[in-house]
């Protein structure tokens, strides 16, 4: 886990049926803006040098949560090319599956868990069965207007949830490398001589999810200097 956190700019209102074929194969859409607006997508532009810019994947069997999310998908996808043996967690059976329909008719479909992250026993078996070499943590509840309405649920989901992962981790992957998701709205409240954002930026959020993806943040930063997870 990088000791700052990572942070993404969600493109959740973006579907795969109205994108271009040429979107389908990665995280193209971030990545455009992030090259026409570098300053305002600095952090995108770091997370595609951290994962798509390597040659090949971290470590060979790979733990994705969230996995049929809109970029755990598309990572799923980009690993996999890559020859990386995918796992994937999914929140229950009844959980959709529409975003791996590509790696599915292609008979790649990622090694799926059922395992709801709020869950510490089935988070750490999980990991226990899994024995990853590196971890993508993408599950979260990742609406903002949602965390006005369920605050309660948006912290147990983002930071209980995160918790749970390290944990397992640090107990049965200890050598794993940790991507904990962040948000830039963690910042929140910037003020116009600020601009553009950059990660040094104090931390102001103005949402529950906010605060939430904050407390998950410190969690990452805490396992590392603690316990060294990486």
């Amino acid at each position: 886990a990088k000791t700052s956190g990572v942070m993404v700019c969600r493109a959740s209102s973006t579907s795969r049926r109205n994108t271009p074929d040429s979107w389908n194969s990665g995280l193209s859409r971030v990545l455009y803006l992030a090259a026409q607006y570098p300053g305002r997508f600095s952090t995108i532009a770091r997370l595609k040098k951290v994962l798509y810019v390597q040659s090949k994947p971290p470590g060979d069997v790979v733990l994705i949560t969230g996995c049929n999310g809109f970029v755990g998908s598309h990572l799923a996808e980009y690993l996999d090319a890559q020859g990386a043996h995918v796992h994937g967690t999914v929140r229950s059976f009844r959980s959709g599956l529409e975003n791996l329909r590509d790696l599915d008719a292609k008979g790649r479909l990622p090694e799926l868990h059922h395992c709801d992250v709020v869950d510490p026993q089935a988070v750490a078996d999980t990991v226990r069965k899994v024995k990853p070499s590196a971890v993508y943590h993408l599950a979260a509840q990742s609406y903002v207007p949602d965390s006005w309405l369920a605050p309660q649920q948006t912290m147990t989901i983002n930071v209980n949830g995160t918790l749970n992962i390290l944990e397992a981790v640090r107990r049965h992957a200890p050598d794993a490398v940790i991507v904990v998701a962040g948000s830039s709205e963690e910042y929140g409240k910037v003020y116009e001589d600020e601009l553009p954002i950059r990660e040094t930026n104090p931390l102001r959020p103005l949402s529950p999810y906010g605060v939430s993806k904050c407390a998950a943040d410190l969690l990452a930063r805490q396992y590392v200097a603690s316990y060294g997870v990486r």
